[in-house]
């Protein structure tokens, strides 16, 4: 077994073996061996036969996989977008959960069904061989990182009666670490079979392939990949729009993605700006809001002295949800203490988010008016620029003034921890951007606004002794609307679901 990684974060393994059946294609027969993956010590290729024997490894052709790796290697490690709005941890666990409730239109569920279809093609290593029950690992985009997560629920055996011993799982690795391990593997598995006048001529194909991905990389292809295919529709109404010839959406879209097919990447390529926002807005995104959102980037100011980067930090968040909140109420309480913010005092007066906060450390807010009203708000961060916060003033909580505030402060957590490989920031707060940063965001927002130490000096001490002019008081004081309070309380344990339910309802 030749093991290429580390099994302690993400590995692939391979040996030739005798194909057990001497009737197969050519290609297949020569290229059967034994695969390993690993992913966080775990080896999703481990099973268990009927009568307790453990297998190690799977035993499958190997050159459909190479194949797969290498035709599929762009949108595989750049494209971040379901094609639904989803809760699920991680992209395997979705294929999954997107079927437990079904559309009752025959044309929808036909659209998911294929949407779901051309996804896995994509994205899931079990679609390179579906007729071998190999452990469907799923690899996409996550910022600068790379999510493989797999899920067993859709198939929970492999032929000859063997179990998977592996459920379920999601990591973040870095983005390269993972892309050399695929990268390696693939080359030297068509290098072996290199050796074989049967597989010679495909081998060499893959050698061609592998090699460009490293010598002669897309760029606009790999961040079309990573802003949403529907940015070339987009583009081309803008171009139509503006009457510009056909023969220019090429040169458009490098525009919008604020690239130059000059520069040299390797294996993978780090998410620009625009980029990082178009993949994080609805698919059906409208020229109008395409302009708006290129705009905000284009015309971003420089500033030398900034005080925000006295306080940023790269952080990427965890994948389990309880831990994402946490960490997000960690950081909010940390940041309030970098400040010297009493937490029993609510942002009011010099500390107020959007009058004295944000423009103490140089955050620029912008009202924008968008055509998508999922979108509350935006946040674009680019070294030696000034960083922005953006309002979407048709949103649907943005537009309330307490649903205002809410999206300021959930903008400042992405300005402040979100950053990516290249040092900045392009998020659109929407159901459509990563929710996991969405989450976290959501958590610095509710703990900066409403601290514990604040609710417990507004509030009395039991919760049973609460009024609506209480709660309402609370509201006023802490500028938040009844939702945010709510639900805030509940997460800190201060009321129970059902408690929380009824003063919604009487709020």
């Amino acid at each position: 077994m030749r093991l290429f990684g580390n099994r302690a974060r993400f590995a692939l393994g391979f040996s030739l073996i005798p194909d057990p059946d001497q009737g197969s294609t050519p290609l297949r027969r020569v290229s059967w061996g034994q695969l390993e993956i690993w992913v966080a010590g775990r080896n999703l290729t481990s099973g268990i036969s009927r009568d307790g024997a453990v297998a190690n490894c799977a035993e499958v052709p190997l050159a459909p996989i190479v194949a797969w790796i290498a035709k599929n290697w762009d949108p595989m490690l750049h494209e971040t977008r379901l094609p639904l709005p989803s809760h699920s941890h991680g992209s395997a666990a979705w294929c999954v959960d997107c079927l437990i409730s079904l559309p009752e239109e025959d044309a929808e569920l036909d659209r998911l069904l294929d949407a779901r279809a051309e996804w896995r093609h994509r994205h899931a290593i079990g679609s390179s061989l579906p007729d071998f029950r190999l452990p469907d690992l799923h690899l996409r985009r996550v910022n600068s990182g790379i999510e493989l997560s797999w899920d067993d629920r859709e198939w929970r055996s492999i032929p000859n009666g063997i179990s998977l011993l592996e459920p379920s799982g999601t990591v973040i690795l870095p983005a390269n670490e993972v892309a050399e391990v695929l990268y390696e593997w693939s080359i030297a598995t068509a290098s072996e079979l290199e050796a074989f006048p049967e597989s010679a001529e495909f081998a060499q194909e893959m050698h061609n392939l592998l090699g460009a991905q490293l010598l002669t990389p897309s760029r606009l292809k790999r961040l079309q990949w990573a802003a949403g295919q529907h940015l070339q529709q987009a583009a081309q109404d803008v171009c139509r729009l503006a009457g510009l010839a056909t023969e220019d959406l090429d040169k458009t879209v490098q525009a919008l993605l604020g690239i130059s097919e000059s520069e040299s990447v390797g294996l993978i390529t780090p998410l620009t700006i625009p980029a990082m926002l178009f993949r994080s807005v609805r698919p059906e995104l409208t020229s109008a809001d395409l302009c708006r959102l290129s705009q905000a980037v284009n015309q971003l100011p420089s500033r030398a002295d900034l005080p925000l980067r006295d306080y940023q930090q790269a952080s990427p968040p965890s994948m389990s949800p309880e831990t994402v909140y946490k960490d997000g109420y960690e950081k909010a309480v940390t940041f309030r203490e970098s400040l010297q913010i009493d937490p029993s005092l609510p942002l009011l007066g010099k500390y107020d988010l959007e009058g004295g906060l944000l423009p103490k450390l140089g955050i620029t807010i912008q009202e924008f008016t968008l055509e998508d009203k999922e979108i509350d708000g935006l946040a674009i961060f680019a070294p030696g620029k000034t960083p922005l916060a953006g309002v979407n003033l048709t949103g649907k909580y943005s537009s309330t003034r307490w649903g205002r505030r809410m999206t300021l402060a959930h903008e400042l957590c992405h300005l402040l921890y979100d950053l990516s490989e290249e040092d900045s920031v392009g998020i659109v707060s929407n159901p459509w951007a990563p929710e996991l940063l969405e989450k976290r965001a959501n958590a610095f927002a509710a703990m900066l606004l409403m601290p514990r130490e604040a609710l417990e000096a507004i509030l009395p001490h039991s919760s049973r002794q609460w009024t609506q002019e209480d709660l309402h008081g609370a509201m006023k004081i802490l500028g938040v609307g009844r939702t945010a309070l709510m639900n805030h309380l509940h997460n800190l344990g201060f009321i129970s679901h059902s408690e929380k339910e009824a003063w919604l309802d009487n709020l």
